[in-house]
This record gives C-alpha cells, sequence and structure tokens, in this order.
C-alpha cells in the first residue's frame, strides 16, 4: 500500500513538472564578450557586443586611450574605432563584473599601392611634339557629368607600364590629356592630398576605351554608379576643406537598424567643393541605402547621403557648426605634466547645470607640446554652453559663440593627486587586475564611479596572484568627496587566484582604504592597507 501511495506522489509530481514552462529549466545565459581580441586599422572602426547583458554598463579604455576612442555606446555593444597604431584594452563593467578585449590598432596597407608605384607618371600639362589632345568628361549612366576636386589617369593598352595624368577642371568636370596616338583606358582615380588609396572598386566601374589619333578628340567615359557633388560649409556660409570620410550603412537583422559597415575617404578643397563615387559593385545602392559623412578622424556624424533616387547632383550640405580653438589651462596655468583630455564634451543647457548627456565634437585635435608644457585643441561644435573632462576632472563652463573663434581658452580646476599606497597588514594579497578603484561623487550632485589602474613600483607576477605591496596612482581630479576603496580577488585553496571562462579574476573581499576630501588632500599622499 505505501508504495502504490509513493508511486501516485511520484506520478503527479512528475505531470507537474511536465506542465511547468521550459523557460524555467532553462540555465541563464552567462554575459559574455562576442571578441577577447579585435585589430582595427587606424581610422576604421570595429564592434564588440556583451552578449546576454540586461543590465546597465559602462565601456572605458582601460589603457591605451591614446590609441582608440568609443563611440555609440549601449547594453550590449560599443564601437571601436583607431587613432593610432598600438595596443588598448577596451573595458565593459557590469555591476562590480569586468570584461576585457584587447585591441591592437594597426595602419592600413592600401591593397593596390604596390602595383601602381611601379607605373611612371606622365604630366600632361601641355602638348609635347607628337601628342594630341582628348578631353571630355566623365559622366553616370543618367548622363550626370561628375565634377568636383578628383583626378584620374590613362594608359595605353599596348605600353602599359605609363600613366597619363588628366586634369580636371573642378567647376565643369572637364578633362584635358595630352596623349600620343594609340589606344587608351581609364586606370586610376583619386584626391590630391590622400595617397595610396585603394580605389579599384571606383576604377573598374569606370567604362570604356578610346582611340587616339593624328587629331584632337572628345571622349566621355561612363562611371557605372551614382554620385554625390555639391558644397559642403558650415556656419556663416564657410567652406569645409580637408579629408572626408562616407560610411555605408547597412541594416544589422539582429538589432534591426541601421548600422555602419564600411567608409571610404575624400577630398573637399578651398572651395568647399566635394565628389563621392559610390561603384554599382557596391550593392548597398541598389537596395537604396545610406552613408554618413563625418571628418576624417572623427566617429561623429555630420550629414546623411541617401541615394534611393539616384544620383545627387548640385547636393549641397551645410550645417551650423564652429571651428573654435585656444590652449587648455588648469586654474589659468600649465598642467604639471601632459594629461588625457579627449574623452568627451559635455553639453550643458542655458537653463539647468545637468550631465550625463555625452557630447562629442564633430572634430577634435587635441595636442601636447613638449617643449612649452601646453595643451592645445581645434574643435568643431554647435554653438552652446559646454563643460569639457579630462581623466577624473572638469573644466569650467564654456561658451560657443555662432561664428569661429580663435583663441578662446578653456580652463580646468583639476587637483593633482598622487597616492602611494603601501601593504602594512603581512598580508600578501592577490590582486584583482591589480587595479584600485575610486568612488566620488562631486559638489555639483553628478556622480561617477571610476576604476584607476595603480602603477606597481616592483614587476606584478600573475603566475603567483601576489600582491606585492606597493601602489602608485597619479591622477587630476575636480573638488569632491571621495572613497578608495582595494579590491581583492578571490583565492583557491592552493593560494591560486578564482578566474573566470574569459579569464579575469572574480572579486572577493574589499577593503576601505581612505575617504578624503580634494582639494584638503592633494599633491603627495601616502596611505597604507
Amino acid at each position: 500500500m505505501r508504495k502504490q501511495k509513493t508511486l501516485v506522489l511520484l506520478l503527479i509530481f512528475a505531470m507537474a513538472l511536465s506542465l511547468l514552462p521550459q523557460s524555467a529549466f532553462a540555465a541563464k545565459k552567462k554575459v559574455k564578450l562576442n571578441k577577447k581580441t579585435v585589430t582595427v586599422n587606424v581610422g576604421k572602426t570595429v564592434k564588440i557586443k556583451l552578449q546576454n547583458n540586461k543590465k546597465k554598463v559602462k565601456w572605458t579604455v582601460a589603457s591605451g586611450k591614446k590609441n582608440v576612442t568609443l563611440s555609440k555606446k549601449k547594453k550590449t555593444e560599443v564601437t571601436i574605432k583607431g587613432k593610432k597604431a598600438g595596443k588598448a584594452k577596451v573595458q565593459a563593467k557590469v555591476g562590480k563584473k569586468k570584461y576585457v578585449c584587447k585591441v591592437t590598432v594597426k595602419v592600413k596597407k592600401r591593397a593596390n599601392s604596390s602595383a601602381k608605384k611601379t607605373q611612371t607618371n606622365t604630366s600632361n600639362t601641355s602638348a609635347q611634339k607628337g601628342q594630341y589632345k582628348l578631353s571630355g568628361y566623365i559622366k553616370t549612366k543618367n548622363g550626370n557629368i561628375v565634377k568636383g576636386p578628383f583626378r584620374f589617369s590613362v594608359r595605353k593598352k599596348d605600353s602599359p607600364g605609363f600613366l597619363y595624368n588628366a586634369s580636371v577642371d573642378a567647376k565643369t568636370g572637364k578633362y584635358t590629356a595630352y596623349l600620343y596616338p594609340g589606344t587608351y583606358e581609364f586606370f586610376s582615380f583619386g584626391y590630391d592630398g590622400i595617397e595610396n588609396a585603394n580605389t579599384t572598386a571606383i576604377d573598374n566601374a569606370m567604362k570604356g576605351q578610346v582611340t587616339v589619333g593624328k587629331a584632337n578628340k572628345e571622349f566621355d567615359f561612363v562611371f557605372d554608379g551614382n554620385v554625390a557633388q555639391g558644397k559642403m560649409t558650415r556656419g556663416n556660409n564657410i567652406p569645409f576643406t580637408g579629408i572626408f570620410e562616407i560610411e555605408a550603412l547597412r541594416i544589422d537583422t539582429f538589432y534591426e537598424s541601421l548600422v555602419p559597415y564600411s567608409d571610404e575617404q575624400f577630398v573637399v578643397d578651398k572651395d568647399g567643393n566635394y565628389c563621392v563615387l559610390i561603384p554599382s559593385s557596391n550593392n548597398f545602392i541598389a537596395s537604396g541605402h545610406s552613408y554618413i559623412v563625418r571628418n576624417a578622424g572623427s566617429s561623429e556624424k555630420i550629414w546623411t547621403l541617401n541615394f534611393n533616387k539616384g544620383d545627387l547632383m548640385n547636393h549641397n550640405l551645410t550645417c551650423n557648426l564652429q571651428k573654435i580653438s585656444g590652449e587648455i589651462t588648469n586654474f589659468g596655468g600649465k598642467f604639471d605634466r601632459e594629461v588625457d583630455l579627449s574623452n568627451t564634451l559635455l553639453n550643458v543647457t542655458e537653463n539647468e547645470d545637468v550631465f550625463g548627456n555625452g557630447y562629442q565634437p564633430k572634430y577634435q585635435k587635441i595636442t601636447y607640446d613638449e617643449t612649452t608644457k601646453t595643451h592645445s585643441y581645434v574643435f568643431l561644435v554647435e554653438p552652446g554652453v559646454y563643460k569639457m573632462q579630462g581623466e577624473c576632472a572638469y573644466s569650467q563652463k564654456f561658451t560657443v559663440p555662432s561664428k569661429d573663434v580663435s583663441n578662446l581658452p578653456i580652463n580646468f580646476e583639476a587637483y593633482r593627486l598622487c597616492i602611494n599606497l603601501t601593504n602594512t597588514s603581512g598580508i600578501k594579497y592577490c590582486v584583482n587586475y591589480n587595479t584600485i578603484h575610486v568612488g566620488y561623487s562631486m559638489r555639483s550632485g553628478y556622480s561617477i564611479w571610476s576604476g584607476k589602474e595603480m602603477i606597481e613600483e616592483e614587476d606584478y607576477d600573475r603566475d603567483s596572484n601576489i600582491d606585492t605591496g606597493k601602489h602608485r596612482m597619479d591622477e587630476y581630479m575636480s573638488a569632491g568627496e571621495y572613497s578608495l576603496s582595494f579590491y581583492k580577488a578571490k583565492l583557491n585553496d592552493d593560494g591560486s587566484a578564482v578566474l573566470d571562462e574569459d579569464g579575469n579574476y572574480e572579486e572577493g573581499s574589499v577593503t576601505a582604504i581612505a575617504e578624503f576630501n580634494v582639494p584638503d588632500m592633494q599633491g603627495e599622499i601616502s596611505l597604507n592597507y
């Protein structure tokens, strides 16, 4: 009888389990980066994703801040852009958990640069004896004339080692070349100021070959693709000039949104004339996709080009950006050392002093002069009131008017704090990523949590996982209340560190070292733990 009751209970329990949704038994998906290492070229971007994350995340450059920048920060992804060849580490922090991706930034070698260097270019500004003038236009399949600041060359089919440059009138688009009799084909498209650009797709999209006899001749090459051209201006009708980039946008089927895909550079001349050629081999055109336009070296969009209706002729692009430049100072003087001042600009509205909505300038360049020990900047931003963030400190407010300003100082009020930590406990701790975390809230009410890597005076031995006991932090900080805590990793019974599947230390106990006020505490400070 007892066995029968037990059997009945087991059957009821089994039936109850079968009625529960499968999600109740599904294992919780682990949060992890989709890539632990990535490689990106200077000026290019790469995206990494934090898979299965639903919590707030903080993306930072843990090391190599001069080599990469971060943009488009989301809970599940971030875009990394290469600035300078070298190494960097990008960190995602969720709560107290950290996920690190190692980044290698390289200088891209252009695919067709070596081939073109073997050619001999011949200047064609005037006819030599036995040469005849070839002139005409480059037109799209719709018959539109391609204009703007570009150049190209042709080559003789039976003498492919010799190139003949054509001079192009940027206003009319008419080209002129002086050639010896023979049959010629289009060889290479390019922009003055951009060397060794990979224009193979554009070159292959140029159709037509021409036979030059003993007489001048008119001939039009046909470009198989679309073109956008016109003028680019800003502010009070000031022409842009320099190198810009276009970046294709494609549909991301996972997020169902337009995302960056690839980018190419083009030149805007001193009068603001631009010309962008998109070959039909780029299938984004066929599906009506868009391209964003930005200043070379920046990750911030200025305009969008939509090719869903074909060529964009006389397509003028304008915006309300002002160019400001000047010196970056600290309390009206110089910083004691070079400081990373390129984090972001924070927009301050006219009516409230609220931070948190990061604003990236459409172009920014910050330089440090080792001889004069001065920091200088050049920005393109909209008119408004701003504060600038550098390392852990904020500048005073500065106002950008509706005109260019060539000597607009940006002044920080940052205090240098050098903390020397010494382990006097007699216990050799295993340190989580050898990192001290500094958490602080500023008097303005804006709170931030920041992890700062400590520089050890002795070599750190990862294999033995031993805290050598001496650390140093050298930072500039704004006035405010600070607390300093030491995070130690969990240890196995044998004394080794507990690592997760990504190779990160699992965090254990927290040791509060000190609470202090800046500027009451500044300069060289020694603390024990």
